[in-house]
């Protein structure tokens, strides 16, 4: 490579960088289910992923049985990492 193409690919690097961002979602709680945008993202907890999405706003939803459905809104900005961590709540401690 030439310097003026290195040049080159290191400015759309930097451009590019900032068309996605990534977010990075943990669950510690034994056999609960993440969704991302409704699409199955992690399938059994306690486990993690992470993804590289458009910037926006996104949705995790987590469930479990015996436990509150959690709906999480997420604003993912480009070239930066958004981080969720997932608590379910159960359902005999949030009737109290």
């Amino acid at each position: 490579f030439t310097d003026e193409v290195y040049q080159e690919v290191v400015s759309y690097q930097k451009l590019l960088a900032n068309q996605f961002g990534e977010i990075q979602v943990a669950c510690k709680q034994d056999g609960a289910k993440l969704t991302f945008d409704g699409q199955p993202f992690i399938d059994k907890c306690p486990g993690s992923g992470k993804r590289r999405v458009a910037p926006g706003k996104h949705e995790v939803v987590a469930s479990k049985d015996g436990f509150m459905t959690k709906q999480m809104p997420v604003i993912v900005i480009g070239g930066a990492q958004q981080n969720v961590e997932v608590e379910l709540v159960p359902l005999d401690k949030a009737a109290k």
